[in-house]
């Protein structure tokens, strides 16, 4: 499975959502690969990554982060800028190595990076593609205009949801899934490790149906 996750608009948690994703899958003693194709790279930065992404350095060494999880495992990995990228130092990694699932971290909707992540890693990886979009309840009325037309299969997950809120207004929205994730205070303007948000995050795996 391949999860695109993308932000209705910046400050949505995308990134968090991304690894939490991510975490419950590798629950189940699976690998799973996360791509951080956010163009801030925020949690390759709360990884401490150092180098400056393979479509960079052409080089997955120094842009690579592993997480144990249980039995299972999560790979993160730094794109970097897209702008002079080396495509084929994705896809060669892509090839040399087999995980059970993937996650994207994608860059909000920046629709041609997008596309040309895509496009590299299907030429690869013969995996169907979900779309999750990441938005919060404030950012709602403006979801049809920020996506355009809803691709299929689509989630929409709601993050930081507050006590008593509910979809009745959203169920009406062509998403395959809509899932909603509370409001976790400690994530507001965070400064731990990538670590400290597994750990605060794992909680709410239960929340998590896939």
């Amino acid at each position: 499975m391949r999860l695109s996750v993308q932000g209705i608009k910046g400050g949505t948690g995308k990134s968090t959502i991304s690894l939490l994703l991510a975490s419950k899958l590798a629950q189940n003693e699976l690998k799973v690969l996360v791509i951080d194709a956010d163009r801030l790279s925020y949690l390759s930065n709360l990884a401490k990554i150092k180098g400056n992404g393979i479509l960079v350095d052409e080089d997955s060494r120094e842009n690579i982060y592993d997480m144990p999880i249980g039995a299972g495992n999560i790979t993160l990995i730094k794109l970097g800028s897209a702008d002079k990228g080396n495509w084929n130092a994705y896809k060669k990694f892509l090839s040399e190595n087999q995980f059970d699932h993937y996650i994207v971290d994608s860059s909000g909707l920046i629709r041609d990076k997008l596309e040309e992540e895509a496009k590299a890693f299907h030429s690869v990886v013969k995996e169907k593609e979900t779309k999750v979009y990441v938005s919060t309840p404030g950012s709602l009325n403006n979801i049809n205009f920020s996506i355009g037309r809803i691709e299929k299969p689509s989630w929409l997950i709601i993050n930081m949801v507050p006590l008593g809120y509910t979809t009745n207004s959203i169920d009406k929205l062509n998403f395959e899934r809509i899932l909603t994730i509370p409001f976790i205070e400690e994530l507001i303007s965070f400064q731990g490790s990538i670590s400290d948000i597994l750990k605060l995050t794992r909680p709410y795996y239960d929340i998590i149906k896939l």
